[in-house]
């Protein structure tokens, strides 16, 4: 997932790195570019043509597809404020990262990478469970292509077999209202040679082309994902997180599970409760009840 560097931009997903599932290689930092470009890809290619006739009637979306940008994120930042939602697809990102500055690495055609820039009426202090949203909304759109995606929180997409993609959300106050930018990034298939080029501490990622019998046009995919983002976003504007909440925890990888958490105090372990009201997570230590806000999280073997 890509980040924005604007200064008075902020990130508003909760800042703990869950962990608990095997992390996608968009978390494989210290490979060059020229690595990955020699892993091989698809020659499935983006068109916005194609992605805009696969959206549902009447979508209201500006749309564009290019060749190559650093992150897709940080040029929509760049890009003029509007009220209309505008999505950018690349088929390389340049300088693309995740959550805490982690690379994302894919091959040309082996991944999906989109970033949806969303203007609300909400205030930025409002906007907290914006990742939780958008995750519950990209694992439903997979979920509907036969993938059995979970989210897990924040911001990751899982399968048993690992992560199978991951978003990074952004958002800065604008006016009485808030504009947020989500990025989205999935993996399609592992590349060749993908081991060679991964971080030494960087876990097996999943992809979806282990998952369905045939991998459906990035296209199609690309549409479903914006589909169901525009429509779970225009959701949590009208209805609030709480209405969502319900269908989020229907798809919840941690619920129940034991975990360990390590912040500023050390490690320890507990037990994930759920979410609080503003979508950080409950964990239950020996200590009694704790709701995280920061630290690295994964769950216990």
């Amino acid at each position: 997932m890509t980040t924005a560097s604007t200064p008075e931009s902020s990130t508003v997903s909760c800042h703990t790195r869950v962990t608990g599932t095997p992390s996608t290689a968009s978390n494989a930092c210290g490979c060059s570019a020229a690595a990955v470009g020699a892993m091989g890809g698809s020659d499935d290619a983006l068109d916005a043509v194609a992605i805009r006739a696969a959206l549902p009637d009447g979508t209201a979306l500006d749309l564009a597809v290019v060749a190559e940008v650093d992150s897709t994120n940080a040029a929509l930042w760049r890009e003029p404020s509007s009220p209309q939602p505008r999505a950018l697809l690349g088929e390389v990102q340049t300088a693309g990262r995740g959550r805490r500055g982690r690379r994302w690495v894919s091959a040309p055609g082996d991944s999906l990478c989109l970033s949806l820039r969303w203007a609300s009426a909400r205030p930025l202090a409002a906007q907290g469970p914006l990742p939780l949203v958008a995750g519950l909304a990209c694992a439903e759109a997979l979920r509907g292509l036969g993938a059995p995606v979970q989210v897990k929180w924040p911001n990751d997409l899982v399968v048993a077999a690992g992560k199978l993609g991951g978003l990074l959300v952004e958002a800065r106050g604008e006016g009485n209202g808030s504009i947020a930018v989500l990025g989205v990034g999935i993996n399609l298939r592992l590349p060749r040679g993908l081991d060679a080029v991964l971080d030494a501490q960087a876990q097996p990622p999943a992809a979806l082309d282990a998952l369905l019998p045939r991998l459906p046009a990035r296209n199609l995919l690309a549409a479903r994902l914006l589909g169901s983002l525009l429509q779970r976003l225009e959701a949590f504007e009208v209805h609030g997180w709480q209405a969502l909440e319900p269908a989020w925890q229907a798809l919840d990888a941690l619920a129940g599970r034991e975990v360990r958490v390590r912040g500023e105090g050390g490690e320890r372990s507990g037990t994930v409760l759920g979410l609080s009201a503003d979508g950080a997570l409950r964990v239950r230590f020996a200590s009694g009840e704790a709701v995280l806000h920061s630290g690295e999280v994964s769950v216990r073997a």
